[in-house]
């Protein structure tokens, strides 16, 4: 077992990390695949932070996804939640086996059609900020259009990513991702994040080998356990409306939500070169 010093801005995190690890090749991912950040201002950083849609269409997807998870709770609990809101969903799942039922139900994420907008206005607007045309259908795998919904309760330690670079798992290269805050996201609880890292070399990272189990938890990403250049991750501040919009090769997550009474909840998408 390893213990893994996490620095996310003034706050020290110590994780303990089960499993074999290792040091990749001699090179940098990023320039063998395609570069999606290239053509953009936020090239070297990795990633940005944008307005998005139209307060109409924002609204549409707040509550939508809002009544999404709420019809799960009621159907998990048989019971009608109509004071339900996003901030207050560990109020509402206040044991941690309901929560698992509520968050199996999208455990492997969601079809568009159960998006409450098109998902051609968000290739548009993710195309513009990345300056490059870009699809969330992806260009190898038939019916991928898909999103993922974030659940972080506070104080929760068990419901975010180790730090990790998606890229490891072979079929999230070449991509672009989204981080969309519907709820609960601020200096405390917002996606951490290492900018300039999508540039670091595989060898000057160690990593576990398949997956990763940190603190007594599996998951299916591994967990990046110490670089040559440390690990000191910052939380971008993304408002109501704003997209942060970040390449899958840079390191993140490893941050739980420190809010101590609100959730934070957040889409995640994926987008491909068209």
């Amino acid at each position: 077992m390893k213990n893994t010093l996490v620095v996310i801005e003034d706050e020290q995190i110590t994780l303990q990390v089960e499993g074999e690890t290792l040091f990749g090749n001699d090179e940098i991912l990023l320039l063998k695949d395609d570069d999606l950040t290239n053509d953009s201002v936020w090239h070297k950083q990795g990633f940005a932070v944008q307005p998005f849609l139209s307060t109409d269409d924002f609204e549409k997807i707040h509550h939508g996804i809002s009544g999404i998870i709420k019809e799960i709770i009621e159907k998990e609990t048989k019971q009608k939640h109509p004071d339900f809101t996003l901030e207050k969903y560990h109020e509402f799942c206040a044991n941690n086996e309901l929560h698992l039922k509520v968050v199996s139900n999208f455990q492997h994420c969601l079809p568009i059609e159960s998006f409450p907008v098109s998902f051609e206005i968000l290739d548009k607007r993710i195309s513009e900020i990345c300056g490059a045309s870009v699809t969330s259908n992806h260009p190898f795998q038939e019916a991928s259009r898909k999103f993922c919904i974030r659940i972080v309760r506070p104080q929760k330690k068990t419901d975010n990513n180790p730090p990790h670079r998606d890229v490891w798992l072979h079929r999230l290269r070449n991509a672009v991702n989204i981080y969309l805050p519907l709820a609960g996201s601020n200096h405390k609880s917002s996606l951490p994040l290492i900018p300039g890292s999508h540039f670091w070399k595989e060898c000057e990272i160690e990593r576990t080998a398949n997956g990763s189990k940190v603190n007594n938890v599996q998951f299916t990403v591994p967990c990046v356990v110490g670089s040559k250049y440390g690990l000191n991750l910052i939380r971008p501040i993304v408002n109501r409306n704003e997209v942060m919009v970040f390449s899958p090769y840079l390191i993140h997550g490893g941050g739980c939500n420190l809010n101590e009474n609100i959730t934070r909840v957040s889409i995640e998408i994926r987008f491909w070169r068209v």
